[in-house]
């Protein structure tokens, strides 16, 4: 036994404080005359027998109670486990220690993995020659001596040096059940489980010590042997400081290829009391790419930031968002994530006929905005087609086939269409005067409802008197990555005019899979998907030139 405040085991001295009292309070008899004395002395000399017993009994009483004030001041500690759980018979200890990421944490001024070890190096200390111990992690890495009980420290003193906390959440539970078992297993009188952890809710989930309903005597005696072992908690955790957390990284592109804008969403959580002010950091291949502004997040709250940027070349991409500055802990301060992004993927933009003039082509704003830097490499790498010269092409080269106002297609290559979209192509039908519906819808059938999304009915224009002189695109589909990229400002779209459109009848059963991806102001539909087997079916309702909208001089 040990004294945390030995200083005051020198209060014992005020025991003899009690004697001195009891020597300077002794009364002394007077003397009196008196005429018979044989009976007066008989009856004295029992009484002095009995104060002198009971003066006793009281002189060591009140020295006792200082002793005991004095060792109590001192903070008596016990210091081996043989002195409490009874010398002479060994020990089967069990510690489990939570690695987990929380266990970073910073409390004052020391981190808790370190204040954790400690716990486990002074249990270490207790133990006696031949009492066993073993050691359980709640995370990775695993060591091959972990969880076995040895009557040499040794082996638990080297996974201590070796041991880091983790990004795995800790489930004590089942750590409590395997220490359990394993010291049921063993042969000792004094058997006992440490759990040295933070504390955290989370780890805890699912434990109990005994089934809801069920008493130890409904047990067999292997379990009740288990669920007598004591475990006993060590409290790591103290005056955590302020901590901000990146909970998650979403990452969405339209489509995974070099030059193309990438979202990546940051959500941060703030676990202090007291709101916190943070910067983030964005790293692309081990290059810091931006950064963001001071970014306020809320006491016990989320805050999302989000990065746009765009890969340069193709491949895989190593990228990195980092908190910047310390925090309460540094295990949440960088999420990784990789993207693989590709380039000069071949597309084709398939055209009716080449025109004399090149600005008068159905495909010429479509042609820039897939070529946005002439000359260079880039992310697409289209070529262009007319349907004639489409009939002869392999069609598994191209990643999307964009046909922009052309008649219905032959038999032959209607077939052809079909087999490419069944086996994963993309085909993305734009409307234009070629785009007769009773053809289209015939084509469609022909190809067992494969090539459009839906029937098509008549074109649209505005009613003369109506007052309307064109539609716009009032909302577009909030859940589908490539439309959420234009979300935000809404003057991005809704400032689109429509002229004229080709309705598309979306209550068809053969429209069943339809997905609108954006609506005009009178709620009918102009550009629609639909999945077909493997690939996709897409239909613009208006088209690619100024005639119809003023779609290709907005900055989509």
């Amino acid at each position: 036994m040990t004294f945390l405040a030995p200083l005051f085991l020198l209060a014992t001295l005020a025991a003899v404080i009690p004697v001195i009292l009891h020597l300077i309070n002794r009364q002394r008899a007077k003397d009196l005359p008196f005429p018979t004395l044989r009976f007066l002395r008989i009856a004295a000399q029992k009484t002095r027998r009995r104060r002198r017993i009971q003066d006793l009994f009281l002189l060591l009483v009140r020295m006792a109670a200082l002793i005991l004030i004095a060792l109590g001041l001192a903070k008596p500690t016990v210091t081996k486990l043989g002195t409490l759980l009874g010398a002479g018979s060994s020990t089967g200890v069990m510690i489990i220690l939570d690695n987990s990421a929380s266990m970073g944490a910073v409390d004052g001024q020391r981190v808790r993995w370190e204040t954790a070890l400690g716990a486990a190096r002074q249990i270490l200390d207790q133990l006696r020659d031949g009492d066993y111990v073993g050691l359980l992690l709640t995370g990775g890495p695993r060591f091959p001596e972990e969880g076995k009980l040895e009557q040499s420290p040794d082996k638990v003193i080297q996974i201590l040096n070796q041991a880091t906390p983790s990004y795995e959440r800790a489930d004590l539970a089942v750590r409590v059940r395997q220490a359990r078992k394993a010291l049921a297993k063993l042969d000792v009188r004094n058997k006992v489980i440490y759990v040295i952890t933070d504390m955290q809710a989370s780890c805890w989930e699912g434990y109990e010590a005994l089934p809801e309903g069920t008493r130890l005597e409904d047990l067999d005696k292997e379990q009740q042997k288990e669920l007598k072992i004591p475990v006993v908690l060590v409290d790591c955790q103290q005056a955590p400081k302020p901590n901000v957390a990146i909970q998650k990284v979403t990452a969405e592109t339209a489509v995974p290829v070099a030059g193309v804008p990438v979202k990546a969403d940051v959500l941060l959580y703030n676990a202090s009391s007291a709101s916190q002010q943070r910067h983030l950091e964005l790293y692309i291949d081990g290059v810091r790419d931006q950064a963001s502004p001071a970014i306020d997040i809320p006491a016990e709250s989320t805050k999302e930031f989000s990065f746009q940027f765009r890969f340069r070349t193709g491949g895989r991409h190593r990228c990195e968002v980092r908190l910047v500055g310390e925090d309460g802990s540094a295990m949440d301060d960088r999420y990784f994530f990789a993207m693989e992004v590709n380039q000069n993927i071949p597309i084709a933009i398939v055209k009716a006929q080449a025109h004399e003039i090149a600005y008068l082509d159905d495909t010429f704003y479509l042609e820039r905005a897939f070529t946005p830097t002439s000359g260079q490499e880039w992310a697409l790498k289209p070529r262009i087609l007319t349907l004639n010269e489409l009939a002869t092409e392999n069609l598994s080269q191209y990643l999307a086939i964009f046909l922009v106002n052309v008649p219905a297609p032959t038999a032959g290559l209607v077939e052809r269409l079909r087999d490419y979209v069944q086996h994963g192509g993309n085909l993305v039908w734009i409307s234009g005067e070629n785009v007769r519906a009773a053809e289209y819808n015939a084509m469609n059938e022909q190809a067992q409802g494969k090539l459009l999304p839906a029937p098509l009915l008549d074109v649209q224009t505005p009613a003369p008197g109506s007052g309307r002189e064109s539609w716009f695109i009032s909302s577009l589909d909030r859940e589908h990555k490539t439309m959420k990229l234009f979300l935000e400002p809404a003057t991005l779209y809704q400032t689109v005019l429509v002229y004229k459109y080709v309705r598309i009848d979306e209550r068809a059963p053969e429209a069943s899979g339809l997905r609108v991806l954006a609506r005009l102001d009178d709620g009918q539909p102009i550009f629609v998907e639909r999945p077909v087997e493997r690939g996709r079916v897409y239909f613009l309702g208006t088209s690619a030139h100024v005639g119809w909208t003023n779609m290709p001089l907005k900055p989509l």
